[in-house]
């Protein structure tokens, strides 16, 4: 569960987010919508704990993650992944070692089980020695889902993963987010532009506007095939 009170964030003089307050389930799948800079990245970094409030109190479930901008659990503690749009794999690391990165601390055999098993759902086994530089778009989104994955996340953040990709490569990673929302228990914020995307992977839909949160009507979200 996620739990945001009275949560406000402000870059110099501009108020990005003012006194957000939202509770998201355990396994809920909720998007956020709104224009360019309304603040839905910033939401997601303050989750993740990249970021800090200025004011407000996150909870993880039930524990106090900020009280105002007192740090109490830090970003590597709080079982929270987080996809950025612009992929941000590390240049200077294949594949393999691009998903091992998070798993820093597992005992060798569960990091290989690991990685062998997420190279097989994110479907990147074959591009597992290959560098971010020679992999097209959509294979670099795959494998920041896969790296974000691998450490076994409660929570699942995704920054308008589809951006930016052809239409080939939008439909094969919608499929892939699909498939990996519906057969777990992880709990999704999506961030997105669109509202029909929003309703393929998500229950409920939220638009940020002037800093503030408010609920919008989702179409029933469709079944795979």
């Amino acid at each position: 569960m996620i739990t945001l009170m009275n949560v406000s964030k402000s870059f110099g003089e501009k108020k990005i987010l003012d006194a957000i307050s939202l509770t998201i389930n355990t396994g809920a799948r909720i998007a956020l919508t709104g224009v360019s800079g309304c603040g839905k990245t910033t939401l997601l970094r303050l989750i993740a704990g990249l970021d800090v409030p200025d004011e407000g109190e996150i909870k993880l479930s039930g524990e106090l993650a900020n009280f105002g901008t007192e740090i109490r659990i830090p970003p590597h503690r709080r079982k929270v992944g987080l996809v950025f749009q612009s992929s941000a794999l590390w240049p200077h690391m294949n594949v393999e070692q691009n998903i091992l990165f998070g798993l820093g601390g597992t005992p060798k055999t569960r990091r290989i089980e690991t990685l062998d098993a997420i190279l097989a759902r994110t479907g990147t086994t074959h591009l597992a020695k290959r560098m971010p530089d020679t992999l097209s778009g959509g294979e670099q989104r795959r494998v920041a889902i896969a790296r974000t994955l691998a450490p076994e996340p409660e929570i699942l953040l995704m920054d308008e993963p589809l951006t930016n990709l052809d239409l080939a490569a939008r439909e094969e990673m919608a499929a892939l987010i699909r498939g990996i929302t519906e057969s777990s228990v992880m709990t999704l914020v999506y961030v997105t532009h669109e509202v029909e995307e929003a309703a393929s992977f998500c229950d409920e839909q939220y638009i940020l506007k002037g800093g503030k949160l408010a609920p919008t009507s989702v179409p029933r979200r469709r079944k795979s095939t």
